[in-house]
């Protein structure tokens, strides 16, 4: 979404000076559909990625054992629908703590634990393709491209487009960062945004309520690139698309360049951002676990497959991307 934005502009990104920044490795492993083409619709897994060190370890947390935190681990995870019409995108978040029946693959043998955590037990050669076959199971779908996204592209990213606006709705502050965020709206800078995107303690519903925040930034970051000059000063096209390529790493078999191309007239109202249906979570053994609405996730991902989303969410509307808690 942020390149088709760029693209909108008429400005040739695809360049080898960009196209090359881009980092490629094999992200679908053995989900890989044989002689599959970039043909629409199309299923995209948005990874999130957030290095973690020995400092970061949580006892109470199976996602941060020691395979997690000496690498690291997919804090966010987003899967995006492109229908066959090309006009519309759905971004729907899954939220980390999702209790998940995780498959076997390479070393690890297979198991019920957290979404997040099956990134970490793939390890460096495994760690996308096991996450990929996690959400494809959760969902029932296929998915098609896999994109890591590395988090400290949010901060990049906003000070390459002069900040982003928000709507915050209740003065809150981030214990970590120490962040004050004060009612109302806000213009949030690269420091601000990070700490924005990432906090889940302290708000009153926690990761729930950081996605809706991801979501509500990703929103406010296309419309700064769309409806500011971002596009039109080539100092500043340059350095959003050499900053937003570094930090990508796409499936080999990603091609880029027909993508951008076929997605390029979509605007960020075209897209729909909601969130995977949850039941209410619990602590079990001292650890805290959410749990999907797993009949909603059947109908959900029967509409992904039958390309009939627009009628899933009639069923269940997505929330209001400008605010965020």
């Amino acid at each position: 979404m942020l390149l088709s934005s760029i693209a909108y502009g008429g400005h040739l990104f695809l360049e080898q000076r960009y196209e090359k920044n881009i980092k490629r490795a094999d992200l679908l492993g053995t989900n890989r559909i044989s002689g599959k083409k970039a043909s629409f619709p199309l299923n995209f897994l948005i990874i999130g990625t957030d290095k973690r060190t020995p400092e970061d370890y949580d006892p109470k947390d199976p996602s941060s054992r020691v395979s997690s935190v000496n690498g690291e681990r997919a804090d966010t995870i987003i899967f995006v629908h492109i229908p066959k019409d090309k006009k519309n995108a759905y971004v729907i978040s899954i939220p980390r703590d999702t209790d998940v029946l995780i498959p076997p693959m390479g070393d690890y043998k297979g198991g019920k634990d957290k979404i997040n955590a099956a990134y970490a037990f793939g390890g460096d050669r495994l760690g996308a393709p096991l996450l990929v076959a996690t959400v494809n199971n959760l969902l029932g779908v296929s998915i098609d491209y896999p994109v890591i996204v590395s988090f400290k592209a949010v901060r990049e990213l906003t000070e390459a487009v002069g900040g982003v606006d928000v709507v915050v709705d209740k003065r809150v502050k981030d214990p970590r960062s120490q962040v004050v965020f004060e009612q109302g709206p806000q213009h949030l800078d690269g420091k601000k945004a990070e700490a924005y995107v990432r906090q889940r303690y302290g708000l009153p519903r926690g990761d729930f309520d950081r996605q809706e925040r991801q979501r509500q930034f990703l929103f406010a970051l296309m419309n700064r690139i769309t409806q500011t000059n971002v596009i039109t000063d080539p100092r500043k096209l340059d350095k959003l698309l050499i900053t937003a390529t570094n930090n990508l790493t796409v499936d080999k078999s990603m091609p880029v360049q027909d993508l951008v191309f076929n997605l390029k007239s979509l605007r960020p109202s075209d897209a729909t951002f909601t969130g995977l249906q949850m039941l209410p979570g619990r602590n079990i053994d001292g650890v805290s676990y959410e749990f999907a609405d797993m009949v909603a996730a059947k109908e959900l991902g029967a509409a992904i497959s039958s390309d009939t989303l627009p009628a899933y969410l009639a069923q269940h509307p997505p929330g209001d991307v400008n605010h965020g808690s």
